[in-house]
């Protein structure tokens, strides 16, 4: 079986792994500029963001690409989310000790879905292969540290207003939502994060 494997480093965001589950449809090699960027700014890893971090982080990635036909951008993301420590500001666990979370009030502004508020026992099924290039950073050991990043607004007012007058668009005629935009890239073999 080690020989059939690519080694990488993947996120499995919908399907529990077994011995005899094939999910490469189901997986993503979490090595996009984007979220490298992300994990720099906030100052964390890949292991420090809960599974629904993961979700939120696809989501806008693959609508921005392929909705609104534009990079992920930064200033529009900040705007919309912020990284929450989990499961407590007192006590940031060591691995899923960063959510991301929808700004409060904006949810109107965005495309609408609901993420399970409570993903039960998927620590013991997270697991690392080996990192190849582009590289993510190296681990390190202990709970993520809350920065004034994790709750930055970003910029570009301009930019973010116009972009969240084409998500309204997108919103209204052809209906998108959270879900719909999984069924996009899942239909096309695509892995937003890559």
């Amino acid at each position: 079986m080690k020989e059939q494997m690519k080694l990488y480093f993947f996120i499995l965001m919908f399907c529990e792994v077994s011995e005899s589950s094939s999910c490469s449809l189901y997986c993503t090699k979490l090595t996009s500029d984007f979220f490298r960027g992300l994990l720099h700014h906030w100052g964390i890893q890949v292991h420090h963001l809960t599974p629904n971090s993961i979700l939120h982080i696809s989501i806008f990635v693959h609508l921005c690409e392929a909705f609104l036909g534009v990079e992920p951008h930064l200033d529009l993301f900040q705007h919309l989310f912020h990284l929450k420590p989990q499961p407590s500001a007192t006590i940031i666990d060591v691995v899923g000790g960063a959510g991301l979370q929808l700004r409060q009030g904006i949810g109107p502004k965005y495309i609408p879905y609901k993420m399970t508020s409570k993903v039960i026992d998927w620590k013991k099924l997270w697991f690392y292969v080996k990192n190849q290039a582009p590289v993510l950073p190296p681990r390190f050991a202990g709970a993520p540290i809350q920065r004034a990043s994790w709750n930055s607004r970003g910029g570009n007012l301009d930019q973010v207003n116009y972009l969240l007058g084409e998500i309204d668009l997108w919103k209204k005629k052809r209906k998108v939502s959270g879900a719909s935009v999984v069924a996009h890239w899942m239909c096309r073999r695509i892995q937003p994060l890559q």
